[in-house]
C-alpha cells in the first residue's frame, strides 16, 4: 500500500492532487491519489469538500491507485446522502478501493486507455496465531462485503466477482464496461489529455507492463546566477 508512495517522495513522478473546480458550470472533485487519511486523500477532506457543494450534478474524476477501503467506504456514504448527482470518471487508473469509490457514484464513465482493477482485500497483522486468524476473518468480512456491491453493481454472480477478485483482475475501458463496472465510455479524459499513471504498482502481482513504467526523475535546472546572488546576500549577514 506504501511503495507507490515511497516513489512520489523520491520525485520520480509529479505530485498527484486533491482539487475541486468548475469546470463548463459542473463543479467537479479530482481524486488523482491514493485514498486514505494517512497517505493521500482522506475521507473527512472528501466529505468536507463534497457538503461544500450545492449544485445538480458533481463531477467526480478518478485516477488513483487504490487504498483504504474504509476510507473509500466512507466517502461513498457521503456521496449517497448528498442531493447531487455524483457523476464517477475514470480518467486513468481505478484500483482496489478507488473501484469502491467510481462505483459508488449514481453513473459511472471512463476514458478509453484506462484500467480498472480488483482484488481482495489486503491488511497488515503482528502478533501470534491467534491475532493472524482473527486477521483472516475480518479479511474474508472485508472480501464479502466488497464481492456484494460489485455483484450489485454488475448483476454477476458472486462466484465470478469472487474469482476475479481472487485473481487481481485488470480490466481495460471496454471489458469493464462490458461486464458492468461502468456505465459508458468518454472519448475525451481531463482536460490537458488523459491522466498517466504516477505511481509505482509493484505492489500488485498482475499490473499491465504499459503501467509499471515510470517517467524518468525530472532533473532540477539551477539559475547559477540567482544562486550567486544568494549566497553573496547571505554572506553579508553573516
Amino acid at each position: 500500500m506504501y511503495k507507490y508512495q515511497f516513489r512520489l517522495l523520491q520525485g520520480i513522478a509529479d505530485k498527484p492532487f486533491f482539487a475541486v473546480k468548475n469546470e463548463s458550470g459542473v463543479p467537479t472533485i479530482y481524486v488523482y491519489d491514493a485514498i486514505g487519511d494517512f497517505f493521500g486523500i482522506g475521507a473527512q477532506q472528501f466529505a468536507a469538500e463534497l457538503n461544500a457543494i450545492d449544485a445538480p450534478v458533481i463531477n467526480l474524476r478518478i485516477n488513483s491507485p487504490g487504498g483504504d477501503v474504509f476510507a473509500a467506504k466512507a466517502m461513498v456514504e457521503n456521496m449517497r446522502a448528498h442531493n447531487s448527482k455524483i457523476v464517477a470518471i475514470i480518467d486513468g487508473l481505478a484500483a482496489s478501493a478507488a473501484t469502491t469509490l467510481a462505483i459508488g457514484a449514481d453513473e459511472v464513465k471512463m476514458a478509453k486507455g484506462g484500467q480498472f482493477m480488483i482484488h481482495n482485500a489486503w491488511s497488515f497483522a503482528g502478533g501470534d496465531y491467534r491475532d493472524f486468524a482473527k486477521m483472516s476473518e475480518v479479511l474474508k468480512q472485508i472480501n464479502d462485503s466488497i464481492v456484494q456491491e460489485y455483484a450489485d453493481k454488475t448483476s454477476k454472480a458472486s462466484a465470478q466477482i469472487e474469482q476475479w477478485m481472487n485473481d487481481e483482475t485488470w480490466l481495460t475501458a471496454d471489458q469493464a464496461l462490458a461486464n458492468g463496472f461502468i456505465d459508458s465510455l468518454v472519448e475525451h479524459p481531463a482536460k490537458g489529455g488523459a491522466a498517466n499513471n504516477m505511481w509505482d504498482l509493484t505492489c500488485y502481482n498482475k499490473a499491465p507492463a504499459a503501467l509499471m513504467a515510470l517517467p524518468e526523475p525530472t532533473k532540477p535546472t539551477y539559475n547559477i546566477e540567482h544562486l550567486q546572488r544568494h549566497l553573496n546576500m547571505l554572506e553579508r549577514l553573516a
